[in-house]
């Protein structure tokens, strides 16, 4: 096995592809609700001027930000099974 390049023993316990399971999904929907209704309950506490525009921005926030924490789902099921000194690496950037 000359001239190969033999793969870390860390890359041996990351899962080429993880199942999915719908607790991501069900989290990420419930967190982006509560989110639209403190949005909503703020708007309506302050008595926005300007509340139906807010009403177009709201929905669009959410939805992005579900759609990105969608994003974020596979590497954080393929990083899980890591040692914490990796993982606080991976939250660092490096």
């Amino acid at each position: 096995m000359r001239g190969r390049r033999q793969r870390p023993q860390w890359a041996n316990d990351i899962p080429a592809r993880p199942t999915p399971t719908p607790t991501i999904l069900i989290a990420t929907v419930g967190i982006w609700l509560l989110a639209y209704a403190a949005m909503t309950l703020s708007w309506i506490s302050v008595q926005a001027s300007h509340f139906w525009d807010g009403s177009v921005r709201r929905p669009i926030i959410c939805c992005i930000g579900a759609l990105m924490c969608q994003a974020m789902g596979p590497a954080l099921d393929r990083s899980a099974s890591w040692p914490i000194v990796r993982l606080l690496g991976l939250a660092a950037g490096n």
